[in-house]
């Protein structure tokens, strides 16, 4: 910034502008589809899936907080810290079908509120040759 005066004086002034992220995205899934193959009559507990959600938001914004499986099945259960789903109990398909259906919620670490989002996982079931003709 410089004056009119003779001589012009000027003062330099150096500003640092922090842009801070607001939590604005949802966590999400990280496929819009998301099936797996699993073989049946693993030993509990056997992990099936991890890492299948996202936030987009920076720091702890994006950071993925709790996930609850929200409905009822005792064949699967989810680590609420780290969203693995896992076996709870051993499983036959031809007792349970070809598929589970698992409903996550799953919660961000934002710093003035939390965002969530709550979606359907399918797992499909290879079924093991375990019976005799």
């Amino acid at each position: 910034i410089s004056d009119n005066g003779d001589p012009a004086l000027t003062v330099t002034l150096v500003r640092t502008i922090r842009i801070v992220d607001i939590n604005d995205n949802q966590p999400y899934l990280t496929q819009t589809t998301f099936d797996t193959l699993e073989e049946q009559n693993f030993g509990s507990p056997f992990i099936m899936l991890r890492d299948f959600f996202a936030d987009m938001d920076d720091g702890s914004n994006g950071e993925l907080g709790k996930f609850v499986q929200l409905n009822g099945t005792d064949l699967v259960e989810i680590d609420q810290d780290t969203g693995e789903i896992r076996t709870a109990n051993p499983f036959d398909r031809e007792e349970i079908g070809s598929y589970i259906k698992v409903q996550v919620q799953i919660f961000d670490n934002g710093l003035n509120s939390t965002l969530n989002s709550t979606e359907t996982i399918v797992i499909h079931l290879l079924d093991k040759n375990d019976n005799s003709p």
